[in-house]
């Protein structure tokens, strides 16, 4: 699988908790060919981590928009969630996320994003 995160959109808080961002322009990504555009106005919390994880993986790194496109697909539910679980790991490798963090990353979605995306 190929992913790529073509542009980095400017963003603005929410104005509720500061941990929710808007979208102030469109995000286009291309995942194996295929045109993904997160559209302006969509709203993101980044990467949802628990607070105890916190100090070994910060809710704001490198692989803010692979949280904004894992964030918008499972929503969308424009792949199955395995697909969608995928795509972040790759997503999060084409942004340099060190290989021991996308990893446990993608193993938290796997384990505890079932209920976000049903």
């Amino acid at each position: 699988m190929k992913v790529r995160i073509l542009n980095n959109p400017a963003l603005r808080s929410d104005g509720t908790t500061g941990r929710c961002f808007i979208l102030q322009e469109p995000m286009y990504c291309v995942v194996d060919g295929r045109v993904v555009t997160v559209p302006a106005g969509f709203n993101t919390d980044f990467a949802s981590i628990p607070g105890f994880a916190t100090p070994i993986v910060p809710k704001l790194g490198k692989y803010n928009r692979a949280a904004i496109l894992h964030d918008y697909i499972y929503r969308e539910k424009t792949f199955s969630r395995a697909e969608c679980d995928l795509i972040f790991r790759v997503a999060m490798q084409a942004l340099g996320v060190s290989w021991w963090r996308r990893n446990a990353m993608w193993l938290a979605v796997r384990i505890g994003g079932g209920s976000h995306f049903g």
